[in-house]
């Protein structure tokens, strides 16, 4: 499991962190949209009916695939802000205190606008860096409440809520590494190995000195059947719980110890 967090200051900052322009997962999830527009474009002689000397049939066919993708990002997006409010709206009143609900719901009631906005104009021009936790008014203590929410929802088994809940949160922030560990974990329970390792690699990434999602990397790697890359990954975490005294290190070396008998 990932780390509870019991203090939200501990979400502060983070956004100033280095992290991947791009994570593995997006380009998955980029190749997965290529794939679906195959299917959709027009054949070959729709566009050369409607070509023209100033457009050929072959830029036709990429406006029109262009515009194609573009539907389907914005549907996607629109989803899964959906889905995220949803659960969020739902299901935190029976977790918080009714005041301090009240006060997260009016951070949040322009979220799905102010995100969907933003998201756009970022489009528009990818160079301009824009943290859309910081864009959309969301404190770090909802942040905090957003991780307490996905951290109950693994430890109730309700992996794809999680995801769905960690997802939106990492959009709004990509610089906390609890959410991507998280993540990870919900992908991991899901049997997907392959994407958590991917998000447990930018997890470590932002973290360093955190051996945890080395540990939880190295679980997936031997569900893979990757020995050698499991035994290399909890040696690093060994060694980094062996040069400072974690909260949970002896747990934690009970873990690598159980792994690296496998």
């Amino acid at each position: 499991m990932p780390q509870p967090i019991s203090n939200p200051n501990l979400l502060a900052n983070q956004g100033q962190r280095h992290a991947a322009q791009e994570s593995e997962r997006e380009e998955q999830y980029e190749q997965m949209i290529e794939e679906q527009l195959d299917d959709l474009l027009e054949e070959d002689h729709y566009y050369q009916v409607l070509a023209t000397p100033l457009k050929s049939a072959a830029v036709l066919k990429e406006e029109h695939r262009r515009q194609l993708k573009e539907q389907l990002l914005a549907k996607e997006l629109r989803n899964q802000i959906g889905n995220a409010y949803h659960l969020i709206m739902t299901r935190l009143p029976q977790m918080i205190e009714p005041e301090k609900f009240d006060k997260l719901k009016k951070e949040f009631e322009s979220t799905p606008h102010c995100f969907y906005q933003s998201h756009q104009q970022s489009a528009e021009m990818p160079d301009q860096s824009l943290l859309l936790q910081k864009a959309c008014g969301i404190s770090n203590e909802s942040l905090y409440y957003f991780y307490t929410l996905a951290y109950a929802m693994l430890e109730n088994q309700e992996y794809q809520d999680a995801q769905a809940v960690l997802a939106f949160s990492i959009v709004l922030n990509p610089y906390v590494p609890f959410f991507w560990s998280a993540l990870g974990v919900s992908l991991q329970r899901q049997s997907h190995d392959e994407e958590a390792i991917s998000i447990l690699k930018i997890a470590h990434m932002l973290n360093p000195l955190d051996p945890n999602p080395l540990i939880l990397e190295a679980k997936s790697q031997l569900t893979l059947n990757n020995p050698e890359e499991a035994r290399a990954l909890l040696q690093s975490a060994k060694e980094i719980l062996d040069s400072f005294n974690a909260e949970n290190k002896t747990d934690l070396l009970e873990q690598i110890r159980a792994m690296q008998s496998q």
